[in-house]
């Protein structure tokens, strides 16, 4: 095992630097152009509230027993 030490982080001096707005790089998923990827967003939203709510139902019916 290495004792070997990492130097201290940069300490501020004055004024801080601004940065520019950050820069936003295009990733290809994959879908097909006719896919609204927000529709299918929503989708999946619903199939989880869904199957949540049938999750809670099962587990008040076998509470009830």
């Amino acid at each position: 095992m290495s004792t070997r030490r990492h130097p201290p982080p940069a300490r501020r001096q004055g004024k801080s630097k601004r940065r520019g707005p950050p820069k936003t790089i295009p990733h290809a998923f994959g879908f097909r152009p006719e896919v609204d990827l927000n529709k299918l967003n929503q989708l999946v939203d619903e199939m989880e509230a869904e199957n949540y709510a049938v999750h809670q139902d099962s587990r008040r019916s076998r509470s009830r027993e």
